[in-house]
C-alpha cells in the first residue's frame, strides 16, 4: 500500500522528568515521582508503542518536543505540531497523545482548519469547560487512581480540571498510576481482559 494511502498515527508524548544534579534535591524529586506513580525512564515506551501500532495500513511517527510544563513550552510545541499536521493534510490522521501531549494537541487543533480523524488522549489533564473540537472524535482514557493526573488538574487548571470530559468518549481504567499507561500490561475493560497496547490499537483501528 502506498504510504499516502495509509492512515497516519502521530504519537505525542507528555512532559519529561528533568535530571537534577544536586543529590538532596534529586532524592526529593525521586520520592515525589515515586509517590505519584511517575517513572523516570524517559520516552522508551514510545518506541514500543510505535512498533505495536504500525502495520500494513498504518504509518506511525513520533512527534518530539521539549516536554516542558509551562504554557510557553506547550504553546511552541503546538505551533510545530500544527505546521506538521498541515503538511500531512491529505492523509487520514490520528493523534495518540499521553499526558501533557494531549494539551499540546488540543492547542494545535483549537483554531480549526485541520481535519484530524481521532484525538486519543491518555492520562491528559482537562479543563472542565473545554471547547468542543469540530470534526474530530475525541477518546479520553484515564484512571481514577492516577494521583499525578489529579495533581495536574489542580496545578494547571487551579482545581477546575476533570477526568470525564464533555464531547468525548470517556474510558476509565481502574488501578493504573500515571506511568502505568506506558506499559503493555493486562487490563480489564468492559469485562474483557487484554493487553493495554491491544486496547490502544483497537481504538486506533476502529
Amino acid at each position: 500500500m502506498d504510504s499516502e494511502q495509509k492512515k497516519l498515527v502521530v504519537i505525542v508524548p507528555g512532559s519529561r522528568t528533568k535530571e537534577v544534579r544536586i543529590p538532596l534535591i534529586r532524592m526529593l524529586m525521586q520520592s515525589f515521582y515515586s509517590h505519584f506513580g511517575v517513572d523516570e525512564t524517559g520516552d522508551e515506551w514510545v518506541q514500543a508503542l510505535h512498533e505495536h501500532l504500525e502495520d500494513e495500513t498504518t504509518d506511525v511517527v513520533i512527534f518530539t518536543w521539549s516536554g516542558g510544563i509551562s504554557p510557553i513550552a506547550t504553546g511552541r510545541a503546538a505551533k510545530r505540531l500544527r505546521t506538521f499536521l498541515e503538511e500531512q493534510k491529505d492523509r487520514e490522521i490520528i493523534l495518540f497523545t499521553k499526558s501533557l501531549g494531549g494539551v499540546v494537541a488540543e492547542k494545535a487543533l483549537k483554531d480549526g482548519g485541520i481535519h484530524v480523524l481521532k484525538l486519543i488522549q491518555v492520562a491528559t489533564p482537562h479543563f472542565r469547560f473545554r471547547r468542543k473540537l469540530e470534526n474530530t472524535e475525541v477518546i479520553n482514557i484515564y484512571s481514577p487512581e492516577d494521583t499525578y493526573h489529579t495533581l495536574a488538574h489542580k496545578v494547571l487548571f487551579l482545581g477546575m480540571g476533570t477526568f470525564d470530559v464533555p464531547h468525548a468518549q470517556n474510558i476509565a481504567l481502574s488501578g493504573i498510576m500515571h506511568s502505568g499507561f506506558n506499559y503493555d500490561n493486562e487490563i480489564v475493560y468492559k469485562g474483557k481482559t487484554q493487553s493495554l497496547f491491544d486496547l490502544y490499537k483497537e481504538i486506533v483501528d476502529n
